[in-house]
């Protein structure tokens, strides 16, 4: 996969051993094969003279002889007593006078050793007389094989030594290579770090006046392309946060509001239904002028902190500020019954810390809210939510007040926790998957969508995730999905597949550890998984993204940041973990073409992210218009309705 290294070959300290091994094998060798040649010589030589003396003493004794049978015990003895294959003694005319001989067998040593020594089997012939007549001569003929066998020995010794020799220098240039060498292991990890956009590693320099260059270049390159990074992404985030965020609370923008509701309302994976609530500080007007807009803003500030808390720890929330001191919240897939409970305890909060402004005064905050109906827009959405304000407002007892009239709800909360319960418990949980697509259309990864089936019928995964992520029941449905793909389910390993992990999963200690072992059990499965976490775990939950980066570093997974620019967390992040890849929110891609801020936004942020290795893919588009925009950006993948559907399970699965 591109977000990898490529980890082949060798190392440096490994190709060094096998050189020095070579090398040592070599001249080893040689020396052996050295000294066997001179010994074999000499042992040529030794078999040489004591042939040719045998034959002389041999011929001295026969000379003084008389008798045939004294010769012939001699002859008897000599030829027993030593190393020959034949002894013949001969008359003058050329008659055999005696002779002894035996045959012999093939030598314990291999043919390769016998043909390479080739010890040749030499004679030895002395005269014999009769006085001062010459009476014949006798001939010796040595055997060889004994010399032969005791230069395979001596070979096999000095081979035994050369071996050993050979093993300790091994292990000798092991241990100093890695010595020598540690510098160099040191910069490849400071180069693996910076290829994953970590440019706080440094390397020691070395006292080696080559290295030591080198590893100071490389600390000077960290350290100069780490704040290079951090001066780009700390402009695109200051206009991103100009564009789109009150410089006051920190929320979004009215428009920017707008943008992102439409996004959740019109989006076909977003979750059904949800509410949207207007609060307003009673008399802040007065506050202002009284206290003066320092104070005023202080209070504003206050209470967007707590809207982007809630925010940031619960799904499918979105914030911002309204005209004035409005503040709106929209909630998706959430019951009315279930929000009301939820958006009273945001009153309180907002009163208390309005309160702390507004001493000896009460601080109280009204809501007004609506119930989300998709064929009505964001201003029509609003304008139910001010009805009730402005009931809220008449009144001095309620503080949330409803918009419209609350019908009551066809499932409420408790139903569907008891129905997600019993789909987790019988792991009615089934994969649906949509393909991301690369700039030319081929599919370059697959996103995995998890399906519960809840009466009787599969459900998109965001009717009940939100359900799930307040429910603290994320882990269980997360563990199902992720057992499901590595166990080969959906479009199986054999492609990249990307699965998403909830929030309340990143912080659950059990699950973090069962998916670091699963990880580690899928062995090479992983290299083409990619861990999906939402931009908002980095504000609520660094360590625990942290932790994540590192499970997915060692098991060889990537890691990918979902709803990119959404999270209301500085971009700084990218610098700081391992990340693999970003996919653009689709509240920056609906209405792309229409938006001018948004392709800004988007045309320099994608090539910074691009050059530091971090792949950029984009979400949501659903029609013509947005996507001749996108491919004119410098992204790399692309995903939505408008290029193909999910495929859903069967019913019948």
């Amino acid at each position: 996969m591109m977000r990898r290294a490529d980890d082949t070959g060798y190392s440096l300290r490994v190709l060094l051993v096998i050189f020095i091994g070579g090398l040592l094998a070599v001249v080893l060798m040689a020396g052996t094969w050295f000294s066997a040649s001179r010994f074999g010589a000499y042992l040529q030589d030794e078999l040489r003279i004591q042939t040719q003396d045998a034959a002389t003493a041999l011929g001295v004794a026969v000379s003084t002889l008389e008798r045939e049978g004294q010769v012939r015990r001699l002859v008897d003895a000599v030829f027993d007593s030593g190393a020959y294959t034949r002894i013949e003694l001969v008359r003058a005319d050329g008659t055999l006078r005696h002779s002894r001989e035996v045959e012999t067998g093939p030598p314990p040593v291999p043919g390769w050793f016998q043909w390479w020594a080739d010890l040749p089997s030499p004679r030895g012939e002395a005269t014999v007389m009769d006085g001062w007549e010459p009476a014949g001569s006798v001939r010796v003929h040595a055997d060889p094989m004994p010399a032969l066998v005791r230069l395979w020995q001596s070979f096999l010794v000095g081979l035994a030594w050369s071996g050993a020799l050979l093993m300790v220098s091994l292990w000798l240039a092991w241990r100093g290579a890695g010595r020598l060498l540690a510098p160099l292991r040191q910069m490849e990890l400071q180069t693996q770090a910076l290829e994953t956009n970590d440019f706080t590693a440094r390397t020691d320099p070395p006292r080696s006046r080559e290295l030591g260059r080198v590893a100071r270049a490389l600390n000077r390159m960290a350290r100069s392309l780490g704040e290079t990074f951090e001066r780009q992404i700390g402009l695109i985030n200051e206009l991103e946060h100009r564009n789109h965020r009150d410089p006051v609370t920190g929320l979004r923008t009215r428009e920017a509001f707008d943008q992102a509701l439409a996004a959740e309302l019109h989006s076909r994976e977003s979750a059904a239904g949800g509410v949207v609530a207007v609060f307003r500080p009673r008399g802040f007007q007065s506050f202002n002028e009284g206290r003066g807009r320092a104070q005023g803003n202080a209070v504003l500030t206050e209470c967007g902190a707590a809207l982007l808390d809630f925010e940031s720890h619960h799904e499918g929330v979105v914030t911002a500020r309204g005209q004035g001191a409005d503040l709106l919240v929209c909630i998706t897939g959430v019951e009315p019954v279930e929000a009301d409970a939820w958006l009273q305890e945001l009153v309180e909060q907002l009163s208390t810390r309005y309160s702390t402004f507004s001493v000896p005064e009460q601080g109280i905050f009204q809501a007004g809210v609506t119930r989300v109906e998709p064929e009505l827009g964001v201003g029509a959405l609003l304008a139910r939510a001010d009805q009730g304000l402005a009931t809220a407002a008449a009144s001095s007892e309620p503080l949330l007040c409803w918009g419209h009239a609350l019908a009551a709800p066809i499932n409420g909360a408790g139903g569907w926790l008891e129905a997600i319960d019993a789909a987790l418990v019988s792991e009615e949980v089934a994969l649906a998957w949509q393909a991301l697509h690369d700039m030319d259309g081929s599919v370059l990864m697959t996103q995995v969508l998890g399906r519960l089936k809840l009466a009787e019928r599969w459900e998109v995964a965001a009717h009940f995730l939100p359900h799930l992520e307040r429910s603290g029941r994320t882990p269980a449905f997360d563990r199902l999905v992720i057992e499901r793909v590595l166990s080969g389910d959906g479009p199986g390993l054999d492609g990249s597949v990307a699965v998403s992990l909830g929030l309340a999963s990143l912080v659950d200690d059990t699950f973090m550890h069962w998916l670091a072992m699963r990880l580690e059990a899928a062995g090479d499965q992983t290299r083409n998984l990619w861990l999906v976490v939402p931009e908002r775990a980095l504000r609520v939950q660094p360590a625990a993204v942290s932790l994540l980066a590192e499970t997915a570093s060692r098991a060889g997974a990537g890691l990918m940041v979902d709803h990119f620019g959404s999270g209301g967390v500085s971009f700084g992040y990218l610098g700081r973990y391992a990340i693999q890849a970003v996919r653009i929110s689709r509240e920056y891609i609906r209405d792309l073409h229409q938006r001018r801020e948004a392709r800004f936004f988007l045309s320099n942020i994608a090539p910074v992210l691009r050059a530091q290795g971090i792949r950029v893919f984009v979400s949501g588009v659903e029609v013509e218009d947005e996507w001749a925009v996108v491919r004119e950006l410098p992204v790399d993948g692309v995903m939505g309705f408008y290029f193909s559907r999910p495929e859903e399970p069967e019913e019948g699965e």
